[in-house]
């Protein structure tokens, strides 16, 4: 009887092992799928004015090999120089500088291709224009405001062919380093429409005017300034 007992537990023991999956035992972790690999570049669409140089940076996803990307510049009926320069090229980044003359049609492709895997790749939009046809003014010529308040300020941005707009910055040489001189918002404004800049609440008395500067994003060398003086609402204002 005994031995019929142990016979029966170890059919029991064996349906329920084959039940629970474990009819045949493996050794060792499945090897995980491999994520696909993936390219992006940043930025993805950029102007670029003649003669002036942008960098672009790629970014490969799921590369356990960090080979990075090779990079590829192309034109519709440019070739060569006539289409721009690549310089600096490394496994992530490279610089593109656009010919002296705009090319026609002006639209270029960057195209950057992971060396692990050449099926995977991303592209930048590049478009050429004449530099020094943007110009940007800034309006009121001559703003003023108090300590505390704020005043709006206007860039109107001409011959931009994105109408991309301009980014606002303040400077006063080393007085923005040791004293606050406000803020302005929005940072980035598009042709036409205002940014607002608040005072600070105290100044020194021996600066009562900060520059603020409206830079195109299109061709960040084309800007414009103003001088915004600051009167001190009331006397303890004013840092002696």
């Amino acid at each position: 009887m005994r031995r019929i007992a142990a016979v029966s537990c170890l059919l029991l023991l064996s349906v329920v092992i084959t039940a629970c999956g474990g009819g045949e035992m493996t050794s060792g972790t499945p090897t995980p799928t491999p994520m696909p690999i993936s390219v992006s570049i940043s930025p993805s669409s950029l102007p670029v004015p003649t003669g002036q140089t942008r960098t672009f940076v790629a970014t490969v996803r799921n590369d356990s090999s960090g080979a990075g990307v090779t990079w590829e510049l192309s034109g519709t009926r440019c070739t060569g120089a006539a289409c721009g320069v690549l310089s600096s090229a490394s496994a992530t980044s490279v610089s593109y500088t656009a010919p002296s003359t705009e090319p026609v049609p002006p639209d270029l492709t960057l195209k950057a291709t992971a060396v692990a895997d050449a099926s995977k790749s991303a592209s930048a939009a590049l478009t050429v224009f004449a530099a020094g046809t943007i110009a940007v003014s800034i309006s009121p010529a001559a703003p003023s405001v108090e300590t505390g308040a704020s005043t709006e300020l206007t860039a109107t941005v001409a011959n931009d062919p994105f109408n991309a707009g301009v980014t606002w910055d303040t400077q006063a040489l080393e007085y923005c380093h040791l004293f606050p001189c406000g803020s302005l918002s929005p940072k980035t404004t598009l042709s036409g429409k205002p940014t607002t800049y608040s005072a600070p609440s105290t100044i020194l008395s021996s600066l009562h005017s900060i520059i603020i500067t409206a830079r195109s994003v299109s061709d960040p060398e084309a800007i414009a300034q103003v001088e915004v003086k600051i009167s001190c609402a009331k006397p303890k204002d004013c840092i002696p």
